[in-house]
């Protein structure tokens, strides 16, 4: 199913909207979970919460929101710190206070029509979760902004929550290995509207630099040097796409992400 920006238009839903659980693991750091934190508090789905999952207590994306004073917004932390990204990804679901979920990765950028574009076309097919099956790519340090290849991008799932099976213990590719277990056994959708998502390389990402690269190889678009500060300027008006990568220039690398 492909979406142009700005086509799918408001369902006529009978009562209130579903509540969607926006699914975030961070290890605590504020940048860049800040700017995925102010994405959803920029959505137009009016029924939301962030489930924020850090590492310990005491951090400084703890703080950020609590000064925010946000009540959509709740922190979780989990009983043992050493726990891997799959048991962390268990427990945002097991918090989950509504029947969809929505997978809400800290290093990426939304937008703000990211969860309604999804919610309206599950709802009107009855499917029981959607993935993207184009998305952003951006790589500020490079100056590189594109269009990924066509499969389906796992990290963009929103999905009924007892749609979702268990993540695995894993570091990295759990996320994989719950999409294609969905894949096989339920009712998908995939939608091709990449405008809805940024996927962000930072440069010390989970995933090593020959990923990016394999990605980046298989992009299906990729913006020419000499146009790349007015695709990013056409970016900012629907996310704060010029500030990370200010605050990305600026910060320690201790500060960055993993």
């Amino acid at each position: 199913m492909q979406v142009a920006q700005g086509v799918l238009q408001q369902l006529a839903w009978p009562g209130a909207e579903p509540l969607v659980s926006c699914l975030m693991v961070t290890r605590g750091r504020l940048f860049p979970a800040r700017f995925a934190v102010d994405c959803f508090r920029a959505q137009g789905w009016a029924a939301r919460e962030l489930v924020l999952v850090c590492d310990a207590p005491g951090t400084e994306i703890e703080a950020y929101c609590r000064q925010l004073g946000d009540e959509r917004i709740r922190l979780v932390f989990p009983a043992t710190p050493a726990a891997s990204l799959g048991e962390l990804r268990n427990l945002s679901l097991e918090s989950a206070r509504g029947d969809w979920v929505c997978q809400w990765d800290d290093d990426d950028l939304y937008h703000p029509d990211r969860i309604a574009l999804g919610m309206q076309a599950l709802l009107a097919l009855g499917a029981d979760a959607m993935f993207l099956q184009r998305w952003l790519l951006w790589a500020p340090g490079a100056r590189r902004l594109g269009v990924s290849g066509a499969r389906e991008w796992e990290g963009s799932m929103l999905a009924r929550r007892a749609s979702v099976p268990p993540y695995p213990a894993l570091a990295r590719g759990e996320d994989t290995a719950v999409m294609h277990a969905m894949l096989r056994r339920g009712r998908v959708l995939l939608l091709d509207a990449p405008w809805a998502y940024t996927y962000v390389q930072t440069g010390v990402n989970t995933w090593a630099a020959e990923h990016f690269a394999a990605i980046w190889a298989a992009a299906s678009f990729e913006q020419a040097q000499t146009g790349y500060e007015a695709a990013l300027a056409a970016l900012g008006t629907h996310g704060p796409h010029a500030a990370y990568a200010a605050a990305l220039a600026t910060a320690p690398r201790a500060d960055r992400p993993n």
